[in-house]
């Protein structure tokens, strides 16, 4: 089997650690696949978020389900993600800009998922009695949205 290493019982691991006689698997082994997770997992979250900002621009998900797409709000969608993009990547050291364009990312990615989750979360934060729980729920969303916004830029970027 491909990356199961066997080590005499009592040998230690590069990390003068014991190894342990039932791993299947070294740290090692795991801190050099973290890179290739990582950045597909990014990468797929960069790719969810354009498909939010272009659902956005596009009427939201009614109008995608309908087939009501228009090329014109499709493009927008992705020019603007693709400039958020590039702003966020490579003005990272400048906050006025990075966070300006990732506050922008945050909106237009909220604004393509929030209605899809929005009513469910209201309606479950009013069952736990949570005040106001319509604004609850879209902080709640801005805040997934920023993490969406973040996340490819926090794995994708040296």
């Amino acid at each position: 089997m491909a990356g199961i290493t066997s080590r005499p019982l009592g040998a230690t691991s590069g990390a003068g650690r014991r190894s342990k006689e039932s791993a299947i698997i070294s740290q090692a082994q795991l801190r050099r696949q973290r890179g290739a997770i990582e950045r597909w997992t990014a990468l797929v979250v960069l790719f969810a978020s354009f498909v939010g900002t272009v659902v956005a621009f596009n009427g939201g998900w009614p109008n995608i389900l309908a087939l009501k797409i228009s090329i014109a709000a499709t493009l927008l969608g992705v020019i603007l993600q693709v400039l958020l993009t590039y702003l966020e990547w490579h003005y990272y050291d400048v906050p006025a800009i990075s966070w300006g364009a990732r506050v922008i990312d945050m909106v237009t990615i909220a604004a393509g998922y929030g209605p899809l989750v929005l009513t469910p979360l209201a309606n479950y934060l009013e069952g736990k009695n949570a005040p106001q729980p319509f604004y609850i729920a879209w902080l709640i969303i801005g805040l997934v949205s920023l993490g969406i916004a973040w996340y490819p830029e926090s794995r994708l970027v040296e």
